[in-house]
């Protein structure tokens, strides 16, 4: 009475409905007003064909349409419960950063609801502070707890302090850059105008966030002062600036009524141009009135570098494009580079575009080898149906719940906002195999009937009958093991639930299709009466072997249990010595190279190194284009120290170019040679955001903690040499960021006063003196331009006359060092806290596996000796796989729970799911050898194929055991019974089995951009499925007819 449904009219008068579901107990008829009906679900669907046709007609069209309109991406939308905090203040050093930034920040936010960590790094002139909070909570609501924290400090911080809070999300990385050259204008007219014609060009282009362009030095206006034109008219450069910043100003002094209008006054003092600075009063003396151009000289100027792009070796300016979270980064993509012409046309003649870097290169890589995949699966899996069955017109059928279930599955991730990314498409590829199984098995049973001579409608009803509950309760299996997947936390739980999701949906689909859609087909186009048998020398083989084998097994049981007894030890010696890792490690097509020279390195030198890495890059086989950055992040959000920079690099084709990692391994020995004393990371781009989403920046990090920031900045050089010895550990930093050489000025006290300067004034003179500070900005259509006051060129900062730097007053002027003691100020180092207690991280990427990786580095460790209070812990991609290895091994005892209680429920019984879970552990030996074959590391990926395999093996168990109890109902013995369930259900789980290893087959190859990803999961699953096939249809019986002489003997 499996999967029948049972009505009756109530005593009420009513109808009462219920599904006699497998997974439920089994209850004599629904009986009411004396008499009861029972309907097969197949007798269901043929009586509603036309209403389940239109159904899936309307399921298909909307799974179509969804298709076409599903944001593409190249991972799963993630925003975890982060939020970070910068603050940027000129170059303030970074004990200062620390005691007015960092720590009333940190207190701050420590305070806000539901906080876990807070980390704070302070460097010279920046404080960027992370925040965790427990949980998947609302990153909106974590903004808003954050940014109403910083409200309640905003009065205690300095002045100047210039504060953003963000979620930190997987849109901090721009999509698209593009680099404009042109003969005919500067940089700065050139990114002025692509500033002011990108704003109309590009505004309105879905799911686009923001734009940033970099390069080109913004103009200002230069007031350059001299200090002794100043002195002789007993003026100060604050008086200047004061004068400046008063004269520029637009102020409102209110209105008036004259008769029926209302008139508004204003005060308008703006002016256009260097002459009008000039002209600018200053104050009068004697009755003369002093202006601007009395004392410096105006003109048209530029603002000072504090950073440079460059593309292939030339200095250009870039524009790069940033997405909005959720979407369509491919659509956007297409809609901004089609509206490129337009601004192209608006900028000079003759200048050039070249696009460096396009992060859909790899979404659109990626969908291409998942779609060939899914091709090439699904072509296989419908090859395997053929051949066991021999019938075009059955291996239709079938085929045909394949683009249905897909179509369903893409249907319903429209309505639950999912985008087409590498998961939930690997989702996909995985479940191309396994969707056709239900199918598989109804058009077997069907087959099978009609060639015991029954009519079309009634084998197809029979055929339903027989297997419509294993088929339901076996699903059911495979669908409970993703229930746990929703308790994964960070990177592994958002990418993992995409994909079972996407999987879980077209496995419903496809069942619901197998049950209902299939048997409609079936009868009309599959033709009635006796059918000749067709012979399957294959199968016949199979059979011939496999009836002596079983009934040998169950003569001699304790082959069967010594079989299965060192299949569980070679699993256990196998996957003990495997190589283990955390995410499979990608070939993105691009990667970074994050590089530091020496503290206090000048920008121009950091450039020129910049410059020649970049030819040293471009000389790399397969190299296809690169920019750099200087001074400034790609995001655009955290500055960067003038030494600092980023170098991208973007690849041909993979089959056109070596490895990703043989050319990061020899750009790195190139740079290295040429440039001994440049600090470098290589890392690819996306692999670097999933560990800053996963808040491990780093692939590998040593954490050391301690009372003191010193002691620690002492050891930390210690434990990087150590850790730079270990092999397979390249691009080692000890995590001590010493700040550029600074000169300490310190007044003797009263002298500034004597020239009649408060600190103030003090200040601005000494701050003209070196940069030159803006005192307002005036308006120039279309832009604001900056008034900058500064000494004259002769009279700025130059270190070695820093002394002779003259300082005007009121009453007079006198060289520096006669007013302040000036000398080289101590070194400092960037300062790290983690939750208020100091700490240093030592970084470093590794090549190979991480676990050999991680057994290197630990060996190392022990070297270093530290101080008592002081630890290290390892942390990066290390910490986070086994966050992940635990949270997954609990995922995979409660998926074996929860298929325990699923057939449970079928069985109503304990004993044979028991019997049943024995497939689970010993599968793991397929498992183990096909890893150990292909040399994959066991990863996260390949630990969610073991969490399939749950689900997936006892599929075949549930099939196998079902049948044997029905002939054990008709009257067969045990051992009969057992022969007789096994040659009937043989071929099905023959099939579905080579059926699903077709299907993901072409994942295993990991053929094409972004298979690396579910390559382990496949390649697991093809070894599990293998093994588990041959212990369902050998062993289990063995230990089921165990069972039952067991409890036989009891009775």
């Amino acid at each position: 009475m499996g999967g029948q449904i049972v009505w009756g009219p109530m005593r009420s008068g009513g109808i009462a409905w219920a599904m006699a579901l497998p997974i439920l107990p089994r209850h004599p008829p629904f009986i009411i007003n004396g008499y009861a009906r029972l309907v097969n679900l197949a007798s269901f669907g043929l009586r509603h064909r036309r209403a389940i046709a239109l159904v899936a007609a309307i399921l298909a069209l909307a799974g179509l349409q969804a298709y076409l309109i599903l944001p593409k991406a190249i991972f799963p939308a993630m925003a975890f419960s982060r939020v970070e905090v910068t603050v940027s203040r000129g170059d303030t050093p970074a004990e200062q950063m620390s005691l007015q930034v960092a720590r009333p920040l940190q207190a701050a936010v420590t305070l806000a609801p539901g906080i876990r960590s807070v980390r704070a790094n302070s460097s010279q002139g920046n404080v960027d502070l992370i925040a965790d909070f427990y949980g998947n909570t609302d990153p909106n609501r974590d903004l808003q707890a954050i940014t109403q924290a910083l409200s309640t400090i905003s009065g205690s911080l300095p002045a100047d302090a210039q504060v953003q809070a963000r979620i930190v999300a997987s849109n901090f990385e721009p999509i698209l850059s593009f680099a404009f050259t042109s003969p005919r204008v500067s940089r700065t007219i050139l990114h002025e105008q692509i500033e002011r014609s990108s704003t109309a060009i590009f505004t309105g282009i879905p799911g686009m966030a923001r734009m940033m362009v970099v390069g080109g030095n913004p103009r200002e206006f230069a007031v350059d002062v001299d200090p002794l034109k100043l002195a002789a008219r007993k003026l100060t450069v604050a008086d200047v600036e004061q004068a400046i910043a008063g004269a520029t100003a637009v102020q409102s002094i209110g209105h008036g009524e004259s008769g029926y209008r209302r008139l508004f006054a204003t005060v308008d003092a703006r002016i256009q141009d260097a002459q009008g600075i000039a002209a600018i009063p200053v104050a009068v003396r004697n009755g003369v009135t002093l202006r601007v151009g009395d004392v410096a000289g105006v003109h048209l100027s530029v603002a000072p570098t504090t950073n440079s792009a460059s593309a292939k070796g030339r200095p250009v300016v870039t524009l790069s494009v940033y997405a909005q979270q959720n979407a369509d980064l491919v659509k956007l993509a297409n809609i901004f580079e089609s509206r490129l012409p337009q601004l192209t046309r608006a900028l000079p003649a003759a200048t050039q575009v070249t696009k460096y870097w396009d992060q859909t290169t790899l979404i659109r890589d990626s969908q291409r080898t998942l779609r060939d995949s899914i091709l090439i699966g699904a072509a296989l899996a419908v090859g395997v149906i053929f051949f066991f069955l021999g019938s075009w017109r059955v291996t239709a059928i079938a085929a045909f719940v394949i683009p249905m279930a897909m179509l369903v599955t893409f249907a319903f991730m429209r309505v639950a906002h999912e985008s087409v990314n590498l998961m939930s498409a690997g989702g996909l590829a995985v479940a191309v195999g396994l969707i056709i199984d239900d199918a598989i098995v109804v058009i077997e049973n069907i087959e099978r009937n009609l060639q015991l001579g029954k009519g079309r409608r009634e084998a197809i009803v029979d055929a339903s009958g027989q297997i419509s509950a294993a088929m339901i309760a076996s699903t059911t299996t495979t669908l409970v093991v993703f229930l746990p997947l929703a308790f994964v936390s960070g990177i592994t739980g958002s990418f993992f639930r995409a994909l079972s999701i996407t999987l879980g949906v077209s496995l419903i689909a496809s069942l619901l299709l197998a049950l209902f859609l299939a048997p409609i087909l079936a009868e009309r186009f599959l033709a009635g009466g006796e059918r000749k048998i067709r012979h399957n020398r294959v199968l016949e083989t199979l059979l011939r072997v496999y009836e002596p084998v079983l009934r040998g097994a169950l003569a001699r049981p304790w082959k069967a249990y010594a079989a299965g007894a060192v299949c569980l030890l070679l699993t256990v010696l196998i996957l003990t010595r495997l190589p283990n890792g955390f995410l499979p490690r990608m070939d993105e097509g691009a990667f970074e190279v994050s590089y530091t020279l020496p503290p206090g390195t000048s920008l121009a030198e950091t450039t020129r190194v910049a410059d020649g890495m970049e030819h040293l890059a471009a000389a790399l086989p397969g190299v296809r284009a690169q920019g750099n950055f200087t001074g400034i992040d790609t995001t655009g959000f955290t500055p960067l120290p003038q030494n600092q920079g980023i170098l991208r690099v973007t690849l041909r084709a993979s089959g056109t170019r070596p490895p990703i990692e043989d050319l990061i391994g020899r750009l790195r020995d190139n740079i290295q040679d040429a440039y001994p004393n440049v600090q470098l990371d290589f890392h690819q781009v996306l692999e670097d955001m999933i560990n800053d989403l996963s808040g491990a920046p780093a692939p590998v990090e040593i954490r050391l903690s301690g009372p003191d920031h010193r002691v620690l900045t002492a050891l930390a050089p210690k434990v990087a040499a150590a850790v730079s010895s270990a092999a397979g550990i390249h691009d080692v930093f000890d995590g001590v960021v010493v700040e550029d050489p600074s000169l300490a000025i310190r007044p003797r006290l009263g002298l500034p006063a004597g020239l009649g300067l408060s600190p103030s004034d003090f200040d601005a003179t000494l701050t003209a003196a070196v940069r030159g500070d803006v005192a307002a900005g005036i308006s120039v259509p279309p832009n604001v331009v900056p008034i900058r006051v500064r000494y004259a060129p002769q009279w700025r900062f130059a270190p070695e006359q820093i002394a002779d730097v003259p300082v005007v007053g009121p009453n007079g002027v006198a060289a520096l060092g006669s007013l302040a003691d000036i000398g080289p100020a101590p070194p400092r180092t960037d300062i790290y806290e983690a939750n208020g207690q100091p700490q240093d991280v030592v970084t470093a990427s590794y090549s190979g596996t991480l676990s050999a990786a991680i057994a290197n580095l630990k060996h190392a460790l022990a070297s270093v000796t530290l101080p008592p209070g002081y630890r290290a812990a390892i942390g990066g991609a290390y910490a986070a796989q086994q966050q992940s290895f635990k949270e997954f091994a609990v995922v995979g005892i409660v998926a074996i729970l929860l298929v325990f209680v699923v057939m449970v429920f079928t069985f109503r019984s304990y004993r044979e799911p028991a019997v049943i879970l024995i497939a689970i552990p010993l599968a793991m030996v397929g498992v183990a050898v096909a890893l150990l074959v292909t040399r994959t590391p066991f990863n996260v990926s390949s630990f969610m194929g073991l969490i399939l395999l749950v689900g997936i093996v006892v599929k075949n168990g549930i099939l196998l055991l079902d049948a044997a109890r029905k002939e054990l109902d008709a009257g067969a013995s045990i051992d009969d019974a057992l022969v007789a369930a096994g040659r009937i259900r043989l071929r099905p789980i023959v099939m579905t089995t080579l059926a699903a290893i077709g299907g993901l087959l072409p994942l295993a190859l990991g053929i094409g951009a972004g298979s690396e990803m579910e390559r382990p999961l496949a390649i697991a699953v093809i070894g599990g499925l293998s093994t588990a096939t041959i212990f369902t249809l050998g062993i289990i019986p063995t230990f089921y007819a165990a069972m039952k002489r067991w409890r036989t003997t009891q009775a």
